[in-house]
């Protein structure tokens, strides 16, 4: 299964936080390369420097996360792929108008599943329920982490 993970999951990764164990455990498990997007670059450097603006990690902290993300990436843990995002808007927007008003899932939760679906993923790597019920109503196949 061609798995796509959300950012969310993957911020776990380089900060401790609740089912960091589980996601790295999980990936371990499958002992695969991860495809990340520049999305997925923006929103995990942000979530890492937001956490430093609320005070939740300090600036060692925050210099020691980035640091990680840039080795998993110079490593080819995390490799860069190609997304088209005109495509992924459109579909973004396509699936904003058949279940936003029933789910209620957020725009960068839409992305993401468009971006899955523009790389015929399989499968969707997700901790929001809101997400994984667009992706399950996108055909998508949904993996849920246990903590």
């Amino acid at each position: 299964m061609s798995l796509y993970y959300d950012s969310g999951v993957l911020v776990k990764l380089y900060v401790r936080e609740e089912s960091s164990d589980a996601v790295a455990r999980f990936l371990a498990m499958r002992g695969e390369t991860v495809i990340v997007n520049d999305l997925h670059e923006l929103e995990i450097r942000n979530a890492l420097r937001l956490k430093r603006f609320r005070d939740e990690i300090g600036n060692e902290q925050l210099a020691a996360s980035m640091a990680m993300l840039a080795s998993d990436m110079a490593a080819g843990r995390l490799i860069r792929g190609g997304i088209d995002w005109g495509s992924v808007c459109a579909e973004a927007e396509r699936l904003s108008a058949t279940m936003t008003v029933d789910i209620g899932v957020r725009t960068i939760d839409l992305l993401h599943v468009a971006a899955a679906l523009d790389r015929t993923a399989s499968g969707l790597v997700s901790l929001d329920h809101r997400q994984r019920a667009a992706a399950r109503a996108s055909g998508l196949d949904v993996v849920e982490l246990s903590a």
